[in-house]
This record gives C-alpha cells, sequence and structure tokens, in this order.
C-alpha cells in the first residue's frame, strides 16, 4: 500500500494539508514584503482552475505571467522570477499609497491571499504579522494548533502522511521555541523601528 504514495514534498504538502485548520484571527499584515521578495512559496507557486478562470475574465494580462498553471514566469525570458513581480514600494505622488504595495492586490492568487495560514505557519516562515500578540497568547495559540496536528497524526494511515504531519508539528515546536526566546517579538520590533 506504501507504493502507491509518494514522498511528498513536505512544506508544499503541509501547506495544503495545514489549510483546514486556517486560524489567521488577529493577523496585520505590515507590508514588509517578505513573503514577496524572500519566500519561494510568495512567487513560485501553483494555481487551480477556478483561479485561471478569475483572470481570464477579470485580469487576463496576468496570463502571460503563468507557465502549465505555475507562476510566476517573467514572460519575455521565459524564466522564473526571484522575487513577486507586483511587490513595490511606491513613492511617486500619483499613486495614492506610499510605501510597500501590491500592484494586483484585487487579483492576487490564493496562496498570497492566505499566507500564512496560522499564527505557527507565520512563526515558522518569520512572518511578523502576529507579532503584536502577547507571548502568552502566541503561546496558547501555537500549542492548540500543535495538538489539533497531534490528533490528526494519530489518525494518519500513511506514511507520507505521516511525515507531512510531523513536520507540521516540528515546526510548531521551533516556532514555540521563537516565541519563548523572544526572537519572533525582536524581529517584529526591529522592523517597527527601521519603518520610523
Amino acid at each position: 500500500m506504501e507504493d502507491d504514495f509518494e514522498k511528498p514534498n513536505l512544506p508544499a504538502e503541509a501547506y495544503r494539508y495545514n489549510r483546514e485548520y486556517v486560524d489567521r484571527d488577529g493577523f496585520q499584515c505590515i507590508r514588509c514584503g517578505h513573503c514577496c521578495t524572500e519566500m519561494i512559496d510568495g512567487y513560485c507557486f501553483s494555481i487551480d482552475d477556478d483561479q485561471f478562470d478569475y483572470w481570464v475574465k477579470n485580469k487576463p494580462s496576468l496570463l502571460n505571467w503563468i507557465r502549465n498553471y505555475e507562476g510566476w514566469v517573467n514572460p519575455r525570458t521565459g524564466e522564473d522570477v526571484n522575487a513577486c513581480p507586483w511587490y513595490r514600494v511606491q513613492s511617486h505622488s500619483r499613486y495614492k499609497l506610499h510605501g510597500p504595495v501590491c500592484l494586483i492586490q484585487k487579483h492576487k492568487p490564493a496562496v498570497c491571499r492566505n499566507f500564512p495560514l496560522s499564527v505557527l505557519h507565520a512563526i515558522d516562515c518569520f512572518c511578523r504579522g502576529f507579532a503584536h500578540l502577547s507571548k502568552d497568547e502566541l503561546i496558547i495559540r501555537i500549542q492548540k494548533e500543535v495538538d489539533k496536528h497531534q490528533i490528526s497524526l494519530r489518525n494518519a494511515k500513511y506514511p507520507p502522511q505521516q511525515e507531512m504531519i510531523q513536520f507540521i508539528i516540528d515546526s510548531g515546536l521551533r516556532a514555540k521555541q521563537r516565541v519563548l526566546n523572544d526572537e519572533y517579538t525582536m524581529e517584529y520590533t526591529r522592523h517597527k523601528y527601521e519603518q520610523k
């Protein structure tokens, strides 16, 4: 039975698995651009038929940046991009927003709209969108999420699925340690100081 399953690409598979645990309550994007410029998941991703159809109807120019349902690909070179082409830091007066903006905010892919999936995912990816929460609240939310995944691990039937869930649990334990050591909050504080 084991041979019927491919070993998953753990971060991507874990991300998909983790969707059922989405809890973004309290998330506040600070527009730092970390997910757009530093994380490969932010600019190398797959889209589904619904996203494709939406862009066909509402933003067909984005399809130039997609190849085989994967993006972002530079339409001039055919090469994968090394940062999101739609993230910009605007200072020109014709833009209403100054500072970091997404040029396709209303049309961005689901991977962007749903990032991060949870506080655990945010901390593991160094996203600072939950850093305004107290240390105690962060610890409680991480532990709650890890507990849910441990229940899933007990019910998992196949080794690849078990490995994927264990990957998420391990991420949660690393995230918890980062919070306990004040590393997560220090990153947020440093970013706020640099913005002034």
